[in-house]
Parts: structure tokens; C-alpha cells; sequence
């Protein structure tokens, strides 16, 4: 069943609420570079629109009352990691990072505290990419694994907050690989190791 009318746009990035009543999802137009995140009932039913100008999926809190993304302020040259209500009101920005730096795919800790985002720096010669945990709190930043990729990618939280889930790219050439990163102690681990890119 169609939840949602087919659209001249891409949809894409669904987000579940906790108690499985919407969805979220982002919808890209080619006449217009910017994501729009919209909800729908998940029985289907009118869509609204949320909020507009991001650059990442979002992530939800546990109790989804909630969101986190990302969004670029091209004239400030900086990425923002931006908090806002489940319903986009109340945006707050929790972090920046000026270019070359970036920060993207947040994903919100099982126990509400903080939010894991890839920390991404574009050098010039070659990309450095981490996790970096950021605390609701305060928007205070620490390392969550000393270990470097080429790029992180999608960063989804195992269910009993033992660690995340990421994809990544070990070199600028290499297939998308499945890592797996233990919390709190920063020990990744590579779960795939073959031919395949593992994108979503």
C-alpha cells in the first residue's frame, strides 16, 4: 500500500517513532537542492511537512519527542548539528563546525544523553573521518573510538546501548564495509570484509 502518493521527487531516509505511529522521511527534488523532512501515519494519511534546509537523515530521541540533524550554512561556511521537537518547533543548535570540518549521520544515544555524529574532516589530500559523541547537555564534544576511516557513513545504535552499527569506507576507492564500534570503550571492529558496498 502507498503511504504516500508517488511525487516527481526521491523519498528517502525513513525514521520509525518509537511507538511505530509516523514515519519520517526526507524527500529530495532535483529543482531544489535542499531536504525537506516530512511525517506521515504509518497506516497512512496526510502528510505534513516538517522542516526544510537539511543535510542529513534525522535521528529521534527515545522518546521521540525529538530530532537531530544536520544543516550547512553556506555564507558561515559551517555545518551545524541542530536539535529540534518532534513537530520542528524549538530548533536549537547544539554544534558547528567550520569547513573543512564537517559533522553528519547523527545518531541519538539509547540513554538520551548525547548524540554520536561521524566527524568528518575534507583535507585537502585525503578525508579523516571518526565518531564523536556530543552531549545534549551542554553541546560538549569526545571522542568515541581513536580509529580512522576514509568516511563514515550511516550510524545506527544497537538497542541495548553496547555500541553502533556504521558503514564506512576505509579509502577513498574502498567498497562501503560494515564496521561494528563498542561503547564505551571505542574498540571497533570490521563485521564485513568483501566485495560488496554495503549502502542504504
Amino acid at each position: 500500500q502507498n503511504m504516500v502518493p508517488p511525487p516527481d521527487a526521491e523519498y528517502f531516509a525513513l525514521r520509525f517513532t518509537p511507538d511505530e505511529e509516523y514515519v519520517y522521511f526526507l524527500e529530495y527534488r532535483t529543482d531544489n537542492d535542499l531536504l525537506a523532512l516530512y511525517t506521515v501515519p504509518t497506516l497512512g494519511g496526510t502528510t505534513r511537512k516538517i522542516l526544510t534546509g537539511l543535510n542529513s537523515p534525522i535521528t529521534l530521541s527515545p522518546d521521540g519527542r525529538r530530532l537531530a540533524f544536520t544543516r550547512i550554512d553556506r555564507e558561515k561556511q559551517e555545518v551545524a548539528l541542530m536539535v529540534a521537537n518532534a513537530d520542528g518547533s524549538d530548533i536549537r543548535t547544539l554544534a558547528t563546525r567550520a569547513f573543512p570540518l564537517f559533522l553528519n549521520n547523527p545518531a541519538w544515544a539509547p540513554d538520551g544523553k548525547f548524540i554520536a555524529c561521524a566527524s568528518v574532516n575534507f583535507g585537502s589530500s585525503s578525508n579523516s573521518a571518526t565518531v564523536v559523541a556530543i552531549s545534549l547537555a551542554d553541546g560538549a564534544e569526545q571522542p568515541m573510538t581513536s580509529t580512522r576511516w576514509h568516511e563514515a557513513r550511516q550510524l545506527a545504535w544497537l538497542a541495548d546501548g553496547s555500541g553502533l552499527m556504521l558503514t564506512v569506507t576505509d579509502q577513498e576507492l574502498s567498497p562501503v564495509q560494515i564496521w561494528r564500534l563498542a561503547y564505551p570503550s571505542g574498540d571497533a571492529q570490521r563485521v564485513t570484509n568483501d566485495l560488496n558496498s554495503y549502502q542504504c
